[in-house]
This record gives structure tokens, C-alpha cells and sequence, in this order.
């Protein structure tokens, strides 16, 4: 047995921990931890049709600057190809445009919202379109959030790709840095919104502040049945009133 540097595995083995994972192996793929968010009008999914949704609070940009959130992305057993995605929006000074490739089944995207210099702050409802080759087409509405140039903010992003093994235990991940900006000065919640099966991590808030960044560690459970290989999650990270999201990179070795 050995023990990687970017993750320790935790002394402590948590209560229950055999039939929480049994529960939390029911919820889908890419949805294990989202409680709320927005959804497209589609309530069935036809056999040749896709589905969006988004469970996230609202992103939160510096002016001149972009967010990034992921959609869900449903698609039916017969549907498969492009989406272009477009962003309908009340002014010019937001905008997004991206292609991504679905196949059948749960597919996660990263979707980006970028903003001008001169954008005002304030809160958007903004309206997320994808459209196919054949011009089919569905809409997400979500609400965005800008913040002046000055305002204190917050950045958090994945400086490491912390390395793990199957084992059923929890395992403490230093991979995360989160960097204060403009005075920042609050507590972070990091709360997990999307990750594979046999995944979990749990919610921790940290204290942020000063100049320099500084690594917030959370403790991330990997079941036994997950096979070798590289693994997305995702994390939402808030105080709230900013919410920034985490895109985790995991890689399992046997």
C-alpha cells in the first residue's frame, strides 16, 4: 500500500458510510448533489430529442471577466451529434457561443458566460438556446450575476489533480486555491452539484481573505466500485451572496 502526495486518506472512517453510498448510488450520474436550478420546458424526452438543465445558484463574474457552470445535457437512446449553443441575453456586453458533441444518455458540459469592460453590474436572466444541424432546439434560462471591476470577489480553481485510490474511504484533497480579490474577505461553502457514481464529497466552508491564495482542502469518498481512470467533478463554491464553481479533475489508480 502507498500514499500520494496529493491526498492523504483519512483517519477517521465516517459513521454509516456503507448505506449512505448505497443511497447516493440511486441518484444519477451527473445530478448526485444538485438540489435546485433550472430546467428546459421539455417533461418528455422524445427518442430522437435532448433535454438542458443546470442545477446551480446563480454564477457570478468581475466585470470584464467570464464565469463558468456546467449544463446537463439528456439526450434520448436514437439522439447523437452537434449542439451549438448560443446565449439570448438583454445586452451585447454578455455573449457565449460554444459547440459540444452529445452522445445518448447524461452528457456535462462547461459552459461559459463572458462579459465586457463596460457591462453594468447587476443581476441577468439570461436564456441559454442549443440547436442541432436539423434545427431543433431547446432553451435554458438561467440568472447571472455581474459585479463591478472594484467590488471584493473571489476566484477558486484546480491547481492539482489529486490522485486516489478505490478503497472505500474517504480521502482529504489539497488540490483547490482559492484567491481573494479586491479585500475579499468572507467564509466559503464548497458544495458538491455534479459527479460520477461512486463519488461524493462533503460540504465544508473555509474562512478567505487577504492577498495571496491559499489551498482549501475537502474530503472526497471513493467507493470500491469505481474502476482506474480520470474523473470531472464539480463544485459549487459560495459565501452567499458570490457563487463560483469548481471543476475537479480525479485521477483513480488501482
Amino acid at each position: 500500500m502507498h500514499f500520494d502526495i496529493l491526498c492523504r486518506r483519512a483517519i477517521i472512517r465516517r459513521a454509516g458510510l456503507i448505506s449512505f453510498f448505497a443511497i447516493a448510488s440511486l441518484l444519477t450520474v451527473a445530478c448526485s448533489g444538485g438540489s435546485s436550478g433550472s430546467s428546459s420546458s421539455q417533461t418528455k424526452i422524445q427518442p430522437t430529442d435532448f433535454a438542458l438543465a443546470a442545477p446551480y445558484s446563480v454564477p457570478t463574474c468581475t466585470a470584464g471577466q467570464y464565469a463558468s457552470f456546467y449544463v446537463q445535457i439528456n439526450a434520448a437512446a436514437n439522439y447523437s451529434g452537434n449542439l451549438t449553443f448560443d446565449l439570448i441575453t438583454p445586452t451585447d456586453k454578455l455573449f457565449a457561443n460554444e459547440t459540444h458533441t452529445v452522445a445518448p444518455g447524461f452528457t456535462n458540459i462547461w459552459f461559459t458566460v463572458y462579459s465586457r469592460d463596460t457591462v453594468t453590474p447587476g443581476t441577468y436572466d439570461l436564456t441559454i438556446k442549443a440547436t442541432d444541424a436539423s434545427g431543433l432546439h431547446h432553451e435554458l434560462p438561467v440568472r447571472f450575476k455581474v459585479l463591478s471591476a472594484s467590488a471584493p470577489n473571489f476566484s477558486i480553481y484546480s491547481a492539482l489533480t489529486p490522485v486516489v485510490r478505490p478503497i472505500g474511504v474517504y480521502w482529504t484533497c489539497t488540490s483547490a486555491l482559492a484567491q481573494p480579490l479586491n479585500g475579499y474577505n468572507g467564509t466559503i461553502t464548497l458544495t458538491q452539484v455534479g459527479a460520477p457514481d461512486g463519488f461524493r464529497v462533503v460540504q465544508s466552508t473555509h474562512n478567505l481573505g487577504g492577498t495571496t491564495g491559499t489551498y482549501v482542502p475537502f474530503d472526497l469518498f471513493v467507493s470500491t466500485t469505481v474502476a482506474p481512470g480520470t474523473y470531472h467533478l464539480v463544485i459549487k463554491v459560495d459565501d452567499g451572496n458570490i457563487t463560483q464553481f469548481l471543476y475537479q479533475t480525479v485521477q483513480v489508480n488501482p
